[in-house]
């Protein structure tokens, strides 16, 4: 057993850094990049265009011969694919590439387009997904991203290391403390609870940042990073977007089913208020920040989706439905969810069936998407 052990160890870490074959040309999978924590972003160039490389089946490869492009924060380092070719150095950044936003051409109902992902090198802009951001409170209405399945591998669904958050304009508000202590538990029992009757860190009551693009959806370790924004998150409840939680569970199931069934769809995320419930700001009386009485997702996978709403409320409440009839039992997943308040109401809809604009007109769709339908 020791020597299986040893020899397992041993594999493992030959298969640590890119493997470099003259014939067979390199390669290395998004595990194996993820564990040697470089900060270089793998990059494809074709027609004067640099772009995110792609991996496939979660691997990237190079035919022998061919440049290797890694952007950094100050530099685009290129290596060529060799038999005796040393990568090591290519894949080092002595600045990691810079997160970074495009604000868009053109508004939406819901608020300003953004584009966000990095920068690299002098002037190269690498979009990841998009916002529509609501300047005037600070919040996030929702976000765009595409879920390709084929991208991934073995390493199916990794979450980032990384925790800390990068700041997004609001600039009113970050003037007055920064934006991670409006999230922390002793703003929210000030200025929501008025440090009346609230245990101290209650789980059932914290807000947390919870992110509209998830991290689990991008399948290099570095992209990741990009998630880890202000201009990526709404106020979730701790039971609802934590593990165990229906928002966690419909994001898995989200992820799981586009990448077993190797999908490419379009994903919306956001957040809505309803007049029904008292709408609140993570601020107070600043305004700022909006506490979404409603959470949202729409899968888009050509003509084919659907649309789930979780109520980000945890007490126990009437609500009005988005859609005159649920389609969880249609879609194939009815005892995937909790039916606790605290664990977040769920309900699915097909878009033609949801109220008037509550969604971007983008992610409509005709067909129900089932479990085995991508």
């Amino acid at each position: 057993m020791l020597v299986l052990l040893s020899v397992l160890l041993l594999l493992r870490m030959v298969h640590s850094a890119i493997s470099v074959q003259a014939s067979s040309g390199c390669r290395i999978t998004l595990g194996e990049y993820s564990r040697t924590n470089r900060l270089g972003i793998i990059l494809h160039f074709d027609a004067g265009i640099y772009r995110f490389k792609e991996p496939l089946n979660g691997i990237y490869e190079w035919n022998a011969g061919e440049s290797i492009f890694v952007g950094c924060g100050d530099q685009i380092n290129t290596v060529t694919c060799s038999s005796n070719g040393d990568l090591t150095r290519v894949l080092n950044c002595s600045k990691a590439p810079k997160y970074f936003w495009v604000e868009g051409a053109t508004s939406t109902t819901f608020g300003t387009v953004y584009q966000i992902g990095f920068k690299v090198g002098t002037d190269t802009f690498l979009p990841l997904y998009k916002v529509s951001y609501d300047k005037q409170e600070c919040t996030t209405r929702y976000s765009e991203h595409t879920l390709i399945g084929t991208f991934f591998g073995d390493d199916l669904a990794t979450r980032s290391k990384k925790k800390d958050f990068s700041p997004f304009l609001c600039k009113d508000l970050t003037e007055i403390k920064p934006i991670n202590d409006w999230y922390s538990w002793n703003s929210q029992k000030e200025v929501l609870h008025g440090n009346q009757n609230v245990p101290n860190q209650n789980v059932v009551y914290e807000l947390q940042r919870g992110h509209l693009t998830p991290d689990r959806d991008i399948p290099d370790h570095v992209w990741k990073r990009t998630t880890y924004t202000f201009a990526n998150v709404v106020p979730m409840y701790r039971t609802i977007h934590s593990e165990g939680g229906n928002w966690w569970k419909l994001e898995e199931l989200a992820n799981n089913l586009i990448i077993v069934n190797r999908g490419v769809c379009t994903i919306y995320t956001g957040g809505l208020n309803v007049p029904e419930f008292t709408k609140n700001y993570l601020s107070g009386a600043e305004g700022k920040i909006a506490i979404p009485h409603w959470l949202w997702k729409v899968v888009k996978c050509g003509n084919a989706g659907f649309v789930a709403f979780v109520l980000n409320r945890i007490e126990k409440t009437t609500f009005n439905t988005f859609c005159t009839q649920d389609q969880l039992s249609m879609i194939g997943y009815t005892g995937q969810f909790k039916k606790e308040p605290k664990h977040g109401r769920i309900h699915f809809c097909k878009y033609a069936d949801v109220r008037h604009g509550i969604l971007p007109a983008e992610a409509s769709f005709t067909d129900l998407l089932r479990a085995n339908v991508v």
